[in-house]
């Protein structure tokens, strides 16, 4: 509860009292809850000057009136509680607080106003990071409460939320959601917070399921939802959860998209990751950069199909010279037989100077090729030049000696 909303809260109480003071109370009524004439007129004009703002004047009246009242615990109680309101009024919550503690420690008022002093005092507990005191005032509240307000029970966890008592605080947040027509979605908030911070993934889920029964276009809930699939490794819940998102139109983020395609990989869905990836690439939802396009490209090679995949590398290789990338290339063209493209983007990368970690790899590869176009001759020399390059001498031995066979 904020300080804003208690001040609200206390105003509020000033005018009921305002209201009970519009008459003296009779003989006849209860002894124990009258005021007297004396006490009474000096309240309502008290009341007045409060009515009107003027709480520092008040404040100086009130603690003038309080020195006179000893013994009478009834029209203590009330001067000390309408002194607090005053404190309140100013923004000086220690002192309204102090005041309150005073009235309700007369034991004098009506069970009612007893009980709605004890609410304003939780309240003010909280605007002033008194969180012990206001979990117990709330106690004291929902002991005699007839009615239990679900507020009360969100006031009184948010007091344990605060001192991180999170297992105190979820049966009190459960409380205040089963006994609400309508409970606010911020409550479900807290909630969930505090089963995630005492790590009981577990059950958060099903508390997720219902956020988003509740709140289905709040996309926050469909990614919470996966990512503790994920972390408990109910993987496929996790993708199906991203999936349902994504066709709702809640996935829009790059991150987010690129998590679901990760996990059509991970899950060894290769086509569904290339066909969304290539989607969303194309709707500019996520950015055609050299990495993603290898990584869209990897997604097609491994769904076999390599046409796409070699129109991606095409694409990727416009905008990245890598090494690798044109590699790639060239292997998937010689694997699908397109043998003197292969062979030309492979003349290009051996041609490059300096010393490149896959050049052995390129000079493998161009000997194959050339070897299939039967231009064995320069392809042995590609095999030669093969054998400077660390980890594929074994292999360039090899076809040197089937090529000798040949002979």
């Amino acid at each position: 509860m904020t300080a804003r909303h208690a001040i609200h809260r206390l105003a509020t109480a000033c005018l009921i009292l305002a209201a009970g003071l519009a008459e003296p109370v009779q003989a006849e009524q209860t002894p124990s809850y009258t005021l007297s004439q004396q006490t009474y007129d000096r309240l309502s004009g008290i009341q007045q000057l409060m009515d009107e703002s003027r709480n520092r004047e008040a404040i100086t009246l009130l603690k003038e009136l309080l020195s006179g009242l000893e013994g009478k615990n009834y029209e203590k109680a009330i001067a000390a509680q309408t002194l607090g309101y005053a404190y309140a009024g100013v923004g000086d919550y220690p002192g309204a607080i102090t005041w309150f503690e005073l009235s309700l420690a007369q034991q004098a008022l009506p069970p009612e106003q007893q009980q709605n002093l004890r609410y304003d005092l939780a309240q003010l507990y909280m605007s002033v990071d008194a969180y012990e005191k206001a979990i117990a005032a709330m106690d004291a509240w929902l002991e005699q409460a007839d009615v239990k307000e679900p507020a009360a029970y969100v006031l009184q966890a948010s007091a344990y939320l605060r001192l991180e008592r999170y297992a105190e605080a979820i049966p009190v947040l459960e409380r205040a959601i089963a006994l609400s027509a309508a409970p606010k979605e911020q409550w479900y908030q807290s909630l969930l917070g505090a089963h995630y911070e005492l790590d009981r993934l577990g059950d958060c889920v099903p508390l997720l399921e219902r956020m988003i029964r509740l709140f289905p276009h709040k996309a926050a809930y469909w990614r919470q939802l996966a990512g503790i699939h994920l972390a408990l490794k109910h993987y496929k819940k996790g993708l199906a959860t991203l999936e349902l998102a994504y066709n709702r139109g809640l996935l829009t983020q790059e991150k987010d998209l690129g998590r679901l395609v990760q996990l059509y990989l991970f899950l060894d869905i290769p086509y569904k990751a290339g066909a969304l990836l290539q989607k969303e690439i194309e709707r500019g939802r996520i950015d055609g950069t050299e990495k993603t396009l290898g990584l869209l490209a990897t997604a097609w090679i491994r769904a076999r199909e390599l046409d796409k995949a070699i129109a991606t590398l095409k694409r990727a290789a416009r905008i990245s010279n890598k090494y690798s990338l044109s590699l790639q290339l060239a292997r998937l063209l010689a694997e699908t037989s397109q043998w003197r493209e292969s062979m030309h983007i492979l003349q290009g990368l051996v041609a490059r100077k300096g010393h490149h970690k896959e050049k052995g790899k390129a000079l493998m590869l161009l000997g194959m090729v050339q070897y299939e176009l039967r231009d064995w001759e320069q392809a042995r020399k590609s095999f030669a030049l093969a054998l400077k390059h660390t980890g594929v001498e074994k292999t360039a031995r090899q076809w040197l000696a089937h090529l000798d066979s040949l002979r």
